[in-house]
């Protein structure tokens, strides 16, 4: 119902509006709107590309620090192989009897420096500690050997154990394990712990290598203040870490917390990425998962300022719109007043039609739409004025006939009183002739004084005609025959009144007056329609016409102003001119009368009306 109120109050406004606002809404809408289409796919486009591009960025910038990490990760390895793999290492702490002091005065001056020097040849590495359970070993050996009093109550050490052997790592915790006074200030550390067994089944301590974290993610602890993205680790323990000390970090409000409880919406999905809004400032967030460390790397990249520069266009696309649309809107109204301006014109025109000023003239003459619809008015104009004319003609017409009307209609009863008299004093005297005579007289008179109205049924018509020939034949003793042919269904219709029975008197007088004293006179009547049009055709086998005159009599019926020389020919000419008038100002210029004719066999004359 709502958006039905919305419609109808747009259509209403739409009324209400003129043709040059709606032209001019109707440019702006045509430029503007495809206009705001390419511009809004266009950004969004923009934006799309920017954060695919942000997150292969990002993909790569994973790739290379997982490389580096796998490469300290098999730095570390491959140190706490090599101390694995000193068979003296596994032979003293494998020892069950306690150690003689040339023992450990060869582990001191060989293996241990061995060991040292493995140490000091990847600086990388921090620590390489080897805690020993064997009660035979009392002696601890700095910087390599502990026993493992020192570690049994660490946090990690079952995890170790239940490794059976197997690597064990620790990211970015704070090692304890030994007196801190013996440590410089490296930070965090990630260990890898290695339970020492030998044979398998007897438990003989635990290697651990050192790295600080700070070198081990490199790239996560670097000082690089023009970086684009953070890094932050997710433990197996979904413990999250990174460095927090980076000017990106800090202007971001980046918040671990909130970005892991994000993340683990993620993970173990097939995503490798999700978009997280730190205080209202978007990042883009890619991760990989590390599976020899079973931990989770993430690569935060902020596209808050990537916004920023979209939102600058996004206003400047704006601030544009409206210019572009203002100036379009000036543009048009000037181009559409400058076409209106014809169409005002007719409007004024049409106006003083309104208050009934028919005689003026539209002066444009252009080729376009409103020429033709200016063209168009004048034709309407003129034609409306020759209605007029028709109206005011007819209207004449009309009002001449009544009048005539009236003045016969007094001595028209009279005369048929009298005729009524005289017929029944013949019926008395047994004048049966005389009184059918009369009968016709006197409807005929009728027919011919009683005017009421223009159109009669076709069938009054026909009667009025035969009553006409019935008192020729009684002049010309019954010589003149009338054939008829009428359609059916055209008795009961309409036609103009006394249109035919002029047609049928000239027949006689001009055409079988001159033939009826030696041969029968005939007269064929066939009225047919074909579609809208009622053709009548009246045909005599009287004398007929050369085709001179035949073409002369048609140019005078159709307003020909040269005069017919001949009397004869002149009173059929002005008879048929008189009906032929009277069809063309009822029915229209399409129907009239023609006449054709061929000397001494026929006369035929066709009449046209509207059905």
């Amino acid at each position: 119902m709502i958006k039905l109120n919305v419609i109808n109050r747009i259509i209403n406004i739409r009324n209400f509006l003129s043709l040059r606002n709606k032209l001019i809404i109707a440019y702006i809408l045509i430029i503007a709107i495809p206009i705001i289409v390419v511009s809004v796919f266009g950004l969004m486009k923009y934006k799309s590309y920017m954060l695919a591009d942000v997150i292969s960025e990002s993909r790569y910038e994973l790739q290379l620090e997982i490389e580096h990490i796998n490469s300290n990760k098999e730095t570390m390895e491959g140190n706490a192989q090599m101390v694995l793999g000193d068979s003296s290492i596994l032979s003293l702490i494998g020892i069950e009897r306690e150690l003689t002091v040339e023992e450990l005065t060869d582990f001191n001056n060989n293996t241990l420096k061995n060991i040292m020097r493995i140490q000091f040849n990847n600086p990388n590495i921090s620590d390489i500690n080897l805690f020993v359970n064997n009660k035979n070993i009392t002696l601890e050996m700095w910087p390599l050997l502990y026993s493992e009093d020192r570690i049994y109550k660490s946090d990690w050490y079952n995890k170790v154990i239940s490794k059976n052997g197997k690597e064990c790592w620790y990211l970015n915790h704070d090692d304890k394990d030994i007196d801190l006074r013996i440590h410089t200030d490296q930070g965090n550390m990630v260990s890898l712990y290695t339970e020492i067994r030998q044979p398998k089944s007897k438990h003989l301590g635990i290697l651990k290598v050192n790295m600080p974290t700070k070198v081990f993610f490199q790239k996560m602890y670097s000082n690089d203040t023009k970086a684009k993205s953070q890094l932050f680790i997710i433990d197996g323990e979904n413990t999250i870490f990174t460095n927090e000390n980076t000017k990106l970090f800090k202007d971001e409000g980046m918040d671990r917390n909130f970005l892991k409880n994000q993340f683990m919406k993620y993970k173990g999905t097939n995503a490798d990425n999700f978009v997280a809004d730190f205080n209202g400032k978007n990042s883009i967030v890619v991760f990989k998962y590390i599976k020899s460390l079973n931990a989770y790397i993430l690569s935060v990249s902020s596209v808050e300022t990537s916004y920023k520069y979209i939102k600058s266009i996004q206003i400047l696309f704006i601030i544009g719109t409206v210019f572009l649309i203002f100036i379009l809107s000036i543009v048009t109204y000037f181009i559409t007043s400058m076409i209106l301006k014809q169409l005002k014109s007719m409007i004024q025109s049409m106006k003083k039609m309104q208050l009934g000023d028919f005689n003026i003239d539209i002066n444009e003459r252009s080729n376009d739409e409103i020429g033709e619809l200016a063209h168009n008015f004048r034709k309407m104009l003129r034609k409306i004025n020759e209605l007029i004319l028709d109206a005011v003609e007819k209207k004449s017409l009309a009002k001449e006939t009544e009048l005539r009307s009236l003045q016969t209609q007094i001595d028209a009863h009279f005369i048929y009183n009298v005729l009524e008299n005289i017929k029944m004093m013949a019926e008395m005297d047994e004048k049966y002739l005389i009184s059918d005579s009369l009968t016709s007289l006197g409807s005929m008179m009728r027919y011919n004084m009683k005017w009421e109205k223009e159109y009669i049924n076709l069938s009054h018509e026909i009667t009025h005609i035969k009553n006409y020939i019935s008192l020729m034949n009684i002049r010309f003793d019954n010589n003149i025959e009338l054939d008829l042919d009428i359609q059916e269904g055209l008795l009961e219709h309409e036609v103009l009144k006394m249109s035919i029975q002029p047609i049928i008197e000239n027949c006689i007088k001009h055409a079988l007056i001159k033939i009826i004293r030696t041969k029968k006179g005939n007269i064929s009547l066939s009225v047919k329609s074909d579609g809208n049009i009622i053709t009548v055709i009246v045909i005599d086998n009287g004398i007929g016409m050369s085709p001179e005159w035949v073409e002369i009599l048609n140019n005078w019926i159709n307003g020909d102003s040269n005069r017919i020389i001949d009397d004869e020919k002149e009173s059929t000419g002005i008879g048929l001119r008189n009906v032929n008038e009277r069809i063309k100002l009822y029915y229209g210029e399409q129907c009239g009368i023609t006449v054709h004719s061929e000397i001494g066999f026929y006369t035929k004359v066709i009449m046209t009306m509207l059905y």
